[in-house]
C-alpha cells in the first residue's frame, strides 16, 4: 500500500502493519498481538500469487477479510482463491478503496474531503 494511504488510514485510528513481500506479511500477522480485521493484498506478487498468501494467512487468522487488489480479472482472483472474495481494479483512486474497505468491514471511515478524487493508484 501506498505511504499516502498508509498515512490516511492511520490518521482515521487504524493500524496498519505493512510487509514488502509474503514472507514479512506472514511474520507481521504471527507476531501481531492483536486482531487483524482486512488483508489488502496485491493479487500478482513476486514468488508467490496474492490468493496463495491469502490462504496461508487466513490459516493463521480465519477470521480476517481479504480485499485484492488487481489489474485482472476479478471472477479470475475468485477462481484461484477458491471462494468468494472482494477484488479492488486497477488503477483506483484512494476514495474507492475507502469505500470497499467501508463495504468489507462494514465499518464507517468516512471518505470525507481530504480525499483527492484524482489520485489514482496502479
Amino acid at each position: 500500500m501506498s505511504r499516502c494511504c498508509t498515512r490516511y488510514w492511520s490518521k482515521h485510528g487504524y493500524e496498519v502493519l505493512q510487509a514488502a513481500g509474503a514472507e514479512q506479511a506472514t511474520a507481521a500477522v504471527q507476531d501481531h498481538p492483536h486482531p487483524i480485521d482486512l488483508l489488502i493484498v496485491d493479487a500478482v506478487m513476486p514468488n508467490v500469487s496474492g490468493p496463495e498468501l491469502a490462504d496461508g494467512l487466513l490459516e493463521l487468522r480465519p477470521e480476517m477479510k481479504v480485499l485484492f487488489i488487481t489489474g485482472l480479472d476479478g471472477l479470475a482472483i475468485q477462481l484461484a482463491f477458491g471462494r468468494p472474495c472482494e477484488c479492488v481494479q486497477k488503477p483506483f483512486t484512494l476514495r474507492f478503496l475507502v469505500t470497499k474497505v467501508q463495504e468489507a468491514l462494514s465499518d464507517t471511515v468516512s471518505a470525507g474531503p481530504d480525499l483527492p478524487d484524482s489520485a489514482n493508484f496502479s
